[in-house]
Order: C-alpha cells, then structure tokens, then sequence
C-alpha cells in the first residue's frame, strides 16, 4: 500500500518545514510527498532545495506561477499523487509519528474502507499542545470512543465534521472522482469550499473508519482564529440548509446548522448580506443561543448592520 501525503502550501516556509519532518518522522514512511506551492514568492522553494531529503520517500515540489489556489492546487496535488491513497496535510499542521501506520493498518484489516482519520490535538501558532482543549475540541465533533469504527454513516461524518479537513487518509482515486469545486448550488463557494468538498465525500457514501486515536496536530494560526472577515462559516450555512436528505439525517444536519449560526451572522454582515444576517439570526437554528452573550452581540451586530447597509442578501 502506498501512500502520498499531499500538502499544499501558501508563504510558510518555516511550517512547511515542520509539516515534511513530521512526515519523515513516521513509523511507516510514506512512498511520496508531494507538494503544491502557491507564495507568490522564492523563499518556499528556497527552502526546499535546501532541504536534505531521505532517499526512502519520493519528493515532488511544484512551485505554480500564476498560483493555482486552493481548490485547483488540492486537486492538482490529488491528480499526480502516485500513491494508493493519499493523506491531504496543511502547511501549517503536523502528523503525529504513528499517523500513517495507524491508518494503514485499518486500511489492511479492511480493504473496504476507503477512509481513515482520527483524532486532532489544538496547538498554538508556536507549537505548543493543548492538551487541556482538545479533549473538547474532539467530543464536540464527536470522535470519541463511542464513535470509533463506522458508527456514523459518511454523510453524517460530512456534516457534523467528524470527517476532518486534513491529517485523513484516502482512497487516490476517491479524491479524483470527487475533486474540489469553486461554484456549488449556492454560486461561489468561497472559503467554504472544505464544507463543500466534506458533504460531497458524505453523499458519495464511501465506507469511513473513524480511530480514537489522536494522529494529527492541528494548529490555530491567528490567520484560523481571525474569522469574522472569511466567509467560510456563512457558506457552509447556506449549503447545509439547501441540502435535501433524507428524514434520518435531520437531527445531524440541524445540529450541524447551529453551530453554524453564529459566525455566519458576523460574516454575513461583515460581507454587507445584512437580510441573509437577519433571516440566519431569527431562524429555528439560533434559538437555543438566546440569552448568551454571542446571541446579544449578534442582535447588536444586526442593528449596527442595519442602520449601516440596509437590507442586502446574497446573490
């Protein structure tokens, strides 16, 4: 079994680094590592002819000029991955040292599952673990040890984000059947393209394994943790609610709806959607935030927007 890890990169050399090492650490090397560079500088690839490589992995770097961005760049890496299965890894994250093995090994006792993930520690931007955090992080997107195995089906491992965005290791020819997209049913899919993606993976219902086991490391960048100009969050609202399951899955998607509400009412406003702020903030899936401080600072929000921009909604 042969597995590429695929990690696209935007002006982080220093992470990039990190992110190769961790991968050359492994208990079980992988066959390749393929990266997808996008900085609109020389300092990444700089880096890497500085790199010393083992000659037990393969090393394929593409420096795009003009940049690809995400979508095309994750699908680029997932078309030349040359590995049975592929582990998608952010510049900025780490794999912990028995990722791969670990994910390999399900994988053999099982050649229907196509895939594997487990569980993510929170690290800080200077690599610091957080160990107090991502026991909570983790029940919240309910990998624990009462959903380890296939207890959940793959659509609701999509919605409710069990499934994670990277450190998940993947039949190649998954990743290719479902490729990465800029417009969905909502128009542009913006930065909620990884919402986009996980639900499409969900609905093409490929076998999933979750391990409770921690194998990744995920970082929180002030870039992640400065959310309220991003549109990911009001994207993935505006898919979810559009989506058309069976009645099985409601209380998954409603669930996974409301924790939505929040940031997409801040985002919504920020990108002057102030109707589309509205309607989100008096919906069904808001309610249970009445009267915490999050739902007064949305209603706040809301009149600010108001007397600001009127009523705009999306397009």
């Amino acid at each position: 079994m042969k597995v590429t890890v695929c990690i696209p990169t935007y002006n982080r050399p220093d992470f990039l680094k990190q992110a190769i090492d961790s991968c050359l650490s492994q208990t079980l090397l992988p066959y390749e590592i393929i990266i997808g560079d996008d900085s609109n500088d020389d300092k990444t690839e700089e880096m890497m002819a500085s790199l010393q490589i083992s000659q037990d992995v393969m090393m394929s770097y593409h420096h795009h000029t003009p940049s690809l961005k995400q979508t095309e760049n994750t699908n680029f890496l997932f078309n030349h991955a040359q590995g049975d299965k592929v582990v998608l890894l952010h510049d900025d994250d780490l794999l912990l040292p028995e990722a791969i093995e670990t994910m390999v090994r399900i994988c053999k006792e099982d050649p229907s599952i196509e895939v594997v993930y487990g569980k993510q520690y929170l690290m800080s931007d200077s690599g610091e673990i957080k160990y107090d955090k991502s026991p909570q992080l983790n029940e919240a997107y309910f990998r624990s040890a009462a959903y380890e195995g296939s207890k959940l089906s793959p659509i609701e491992a999509g919605l409710i984000q069990q499934f994670p965005n990277n450190g998940f290791m993947m039949d190649t020819a998954l990743a290719r059947r479902v490729p990465w997209r800029k417009t969905s049913e909502i128009g542009d899919t913006g930065n909620g393209t990884e919402m986009d993606w996980s639900i499409r993976i969900g609905l093409a219902e490929p076998k999933m394994y979750f391990v409770n086991k921690y194998l990744a490391l995920y970082r929180l960048s002030e870039v992640s943790m400065s959310q309220n100009s991003d549109d990911s969050a009001f994207k993935a609202y505006l898919m979810l609610e559009r989506l058309n399951l069976e009645p099985k899955y409601s209380p998954i998607q409603k669930l996974a709806l409301k924790r939505k509400t929040q940031l997409a009412i801040r985002q919504a406003l920020f990108l002057n959607k102030t109707k589309d702020a509205f309607r989100i903030f008096f919906s069904k899936y808001h309610t249970n935030f009445i009267w915490t401080k999050g739902y007064y600072k949305s209603l706040f929000l809301l009149v600010l927007g108001l007397f600001k921009n009127g009523f705009t909604t999306s397009k």
